[in-house]
Parts: structure tokens; C-alpha cells; sequence
């Protein structure tokens, strides 16, 4: 009698532990991808001398975590300053490129340190949280955390069986 407690503690254990480091991965990589992006907006946007800096940083910032349209088009206001205001083609181009590399290699990198997941599934459940829930800050936050949790089952069950 006591092996199987001893047994169920232990399996209740590696299942607390695999969700929980499941969902602390959404918390955190939704927490990362704000900074990251407010960081390298704010960074890139006053190397290149625009104005807005801090209204841009901002929107980055939430656009990463309610991802409506890609983070990298908050940056398009000072490529278009560029281009269209001081006759800067070159640079604003490379201004959006720099801000398409992070969207692109940056969320991806990011999206991977959630354990049990791929990025692409992450990708989906926050579009199918914000799709499903009334409250897209709750979809986003909530999508990704039922796809973990599914994959914290799948992965729970293929160990214990």
C-alpha cells in the first residue's frame, strides 16, 4: 500500500511540475516578447534619429502581446518619416528590414523556450485564444495555455505509459 502512494505522489508531482513549467513558458515568453520588442523599437527608432520614439515603443509593446497586426508595422510611421519626410529611402528601408528580421527570427526564438510546444503552435493558439474569447488579452494569454496544457497531457501520458 504505501509504493502506491508513494507512486501517485511522485506521478502527481511530474504532472504539477510539467504544468506549471508549461504555463510559467506563456507567462514569461508573452512578458520577453513585450520587452523585446520595446527594446529594439526603441533602440532602432532613436538610432535612426525619428521622432515618435516613445509612442512607437509603447505600441510594439502591446502589439506583441495582442498580436492584431505585425509588431514590425509599428515602426512603419518612421519609415515613412523617412522616406516620404527627409528623403531617406536607403534607411528606411533598412529600418523596416531590421524591424522584419526581429519580428521574424526574435517571436520565433522567443516562442521556442516554451517547453512541451513548437512556435507555430504557440502562433496559432494565440489566434485561436483571441478568435474563441470575448477579451483578446484573455485569448492571447489563454490560447496558448490550453495548446500547453494539451501537450503537457500528450507528453504526461506517453511517459506513464
Amino acid at each position: 500500500m504505501l509504493s502506491v502512494t508513494f507512486l501517485l505522489q511522485a506521478s502527481q508531482d511530474r504532472a504539477s511540475r510539467a504544468v506549471t513549467k508549461a504555463l510559467r513558458g506563456v507567462f514569461v515568453s508573452s512578458l520577453k516578447l513585450a520587452g523585446w520588442h520595446a527594446g529594439f523599437t526603441w533602440l532602432t527608432l532613436r538610432a535612426f534619429g525619428t521622432h515618435f520614439v516613445c509612442t512607437a515603443t509603447v505600441a510594439s509593446a502591446i502589439v506583441a502581446v495582442l498580436p492584431f497586426i505585425p509588431v514590425y508595422l509599428t515602426a512603419l510611421p518612421a519609415v515613412l518619416e523617412l522616406v516620404l519626410v527627409r528623403g531617406a529611402a536607403v534607411k528606411g528601408l533598412v529600418l523596416l528590414g531590421l524591424h522584419v528580421g526581429a519580428y521574424t527570427f526574435g517571436d520565433d526564438l522567443i516562442y521556442r523556450e516554451i517547453e512541451p510546444t513548437l512556435p507555430y503552435l504557440v502562433g496559432l493558439g494565440v489566434f485561436g485564444g483571441m478568435w474563441h474569447f470575448a477579451n483578446p488579452l484573455q485569448g492571447v494569454l489563454l490560447g496558448p495555455m490550453v495548446l500547453a496544457l494539451l501537450s503537457v497531457g500528450y507528453n504526461l501520458h506517453r511517459e506513464m505509459y
